[in-house]
């Protein structure tokens, strides 16, 4: 994300900057966080986002019994977080406060 920043600041452009700090530059735990976000407002598992920010998840021996690591499920999960990032419009509706 710096090599970003500086790039788009040499291309006369105004970098990536925190719209809620002043000044400050942009950075990935910014973009960690709003994925976590996006994907518990959708219904994704919570476990299954922690996995793919790499996160452990239970303890030493839950970990140790399991054998899947829900890669199609979390291939779908990113497939949906891209458009999401690029914009695309999806059929997706998320119900806020009971009104439709």
């Amino acid at each position: 994300m710096i090599r970003m920043h500086e790039a788009n600041l040499a291309r006369g452009g105004h970098g990536y900057i925190d719209p809620n700090i002043r000044n400050r530059k942009a950075v990935p735990h910014g973009l960690r966080s709003t994925f976590r976000d996006w994907a518990l407002e959708l219904g994704y598992d919570r476990e299954m986002a922690e996995m793919q920010l790499s996160h452990s998840i239970g303890s030493e021996v839950e970990r140790s019994y399991r054998r899947s690591d829900n890669v199609e499920r979390r291939r779908a999960m990113m497939e949906a977080w891209a458009r999401f990032l690029r914009g695309e419009k999806t059929d997706t509706v998320v119900n806020i406060g009971g009104h439709r």
